[in-house]
């Protein structure tokens, strides 16, 4: 597999950290800033705008935030579940900001406590407002493929979710997620192509789990079908809560070496990045996460 060359978005400070037992200390996230741009990476996710109440770990996202943007090659974004959080996350000077919303009812609920309607029509003026900021709005569609309460998610209710958004005009990329790490690489390839032919207008990228280890199966799947901008967090670090004991993210170090062997241009250094992966594996173990409800 040859091809055009990819972006790598590195989602540790952010997804890799929601699940740890306690809380990274910012010194050591700018550590990991400093690695991670020393090796190539130039996309990150650098933290969320939510309740610190609910996730202490993130109360120092503007302090990263600010870091992440003081530094001319980088592209940080934040994580929004809602328009408080975008609020935020504007106040705070940040260029992009990913608003996450899930293909699934049953997920919906569970992460954000409402229902698909209601986080599209709050996203409606937000994407408005963003493009009147100058900020870049990436769209998260969780549960893009599987659903721990609901099951397989229907192709439809992805495309709901991109209707409703390529309406205002304002949706430039639109990211769909592995949230659980079930997906074949079939599934991967249909989505993707899919969503490609009915709106060409959009970059997409994929946020893939490595739950059932097929995350970067599916994301030679996801290449192949025209996607090309893919997450990773360093050293594989963090999951999903509603897939107990299963592993995190796809690591941002296993998928440049993907493409790299492949004869496919990433922008990082192996050895560098791998020297950030070290960083990353230190920050500690995962919470106890709390099984599923009953079905």
């Amino acid at each position: 597999m040859t091809g055009p060359a990819v972006e790598i978005l590195d989602v540790t400070l952010r997804d890799g950290l929601q699940l740890l037992a306690a809380p990274v200390p910012l010194d050591r996230k700018l550590a990991l800033l400093d690695a991670a741009e020393a090796a190539g990476v130039r996309r990150l996710e650098v933290g969320s705008f939510v309740s610190p109440r609910l996730m202490p770990g993130f109360a120092d996202t503007a302090d990263v935030l600010a870091a992440a943007t003081a530094r001319p090659a980088l592209r940080p974004s934040v994580l929004v579940p809602n328009r408080r959080g975008f609020d935020l996350a504007l106040a705070a000077g940040a260029p992009e900001v990913v608003w996450v919303v899930s293909a699934s009812e049953g997920h919906n609920g569970a992460n954000l406590r409402r229902t698909v309607e209601a986080s599209l029509a709050e996203l409606m003026p937000v994407l408005a407002d963003a493009r009147a900021d100058g900020v870049h709005l990436r769209l998260a569609i969780a549960t893009a493929f599987h659903c721990a309460f609901d099951g397989p998610t229907p192709h439809e209710a992805v495309f709901r979710i991109l209707d409703r958004a390529a309406e205002s005009g304002a949706l430039r990329e639109a990211v769909l997620a592995d949230t659980i790490g079930h997906a074949v690489p079939d599934e991967a390839r249909a989505l993707f192509g899919a969503a490609a032919a009915r709106y060409p207008g959009l970059v997409f990228g994929f946020h893939a789990h490595d739950t059932l280890g097929r995350g970067l199966a599916n994301i030679e799947a996801a290449y192949e079908a025209g996607c090309r901008v893919f997450d990773g967090a360093l050293a594989g670090l963090g999951g999903c809560p509603y897939a107990p004991g299963a592993a995190g993210n796809v690591s941002t170090e296993a998928v440049a070496a993907l493409f790299e062997a492949r004869g496919i241009a990433t922008g990082l250094d192996a050895a560098a990045l791998a020297g950030a992966g070290r960083i990353a594996a230190t920050f500690g173990a995962p919470a106890r996460v709390p099984p599923l409800p009953a079905s």
